[in-house]
């Protein structure tokens, strides 16, 4: 598989990104950039993971991703923090309802095809690079 480095996405690319993503991709970038979920934590969230503020993550590794013994399953729990911006765009559903209805799998190709149209050289992934360097530098 190619490697490629990390693309230092800059707030008018992500605006960019985000005038043109359909709504349920644009929540996904939004719940990477700014809140730095993972994909598969973007698409288990649901409603009820949103309190005030705050959002209720649980990220799940299994063995195989890491080469573990085959029952060995980390499980890490933490609580992020939203803008009330941040909650509107997210709007509101049932509990039991997910936020976004795209698969991992249905993101980063729909995320693809929207850099590809706006002639972007990002991965969904260096969004998340893009949050970890907002913290870093703000």
């Amino acid at each position: 598989m190619e490697s490629r480095n990390t693309m230092a996405l800059s707030q008018e690319e992500l605006d960019l990104l985000l005038d043109n993503a359909e709504e349920s991709l644009k929540k996904a970038i939004i719940l990477s950039a700014e809140v730095g979920l993972r994909l598969n934590e973007i698409s288990a969230l649901k409603y009820s993971n949103i309190k005030n503020e705050h959002i209720e993550v649980t990220h799940v590794a299994k063995s195989r991703m890491y080469n573990w013994k085959d029952e060995e399953i980390m499980t890490e729990h933490r609580t992020e923090h939203i803008s009330q911006e941040i909650l509107k765009l997210l709007g509101d559903g049932e509990p039991e309802s997910y936020v976004t209805t795209l698969t991992p799998s249905q993101i980063v190709v729909k995320f693809r095809r929207l850099n590809e149209s706006l002639n972007l050289p990002f991965r969904f992934k260096d969004l998340r690079h893009y949050h970890v360097r907002k913290i870093l530098y703000s």
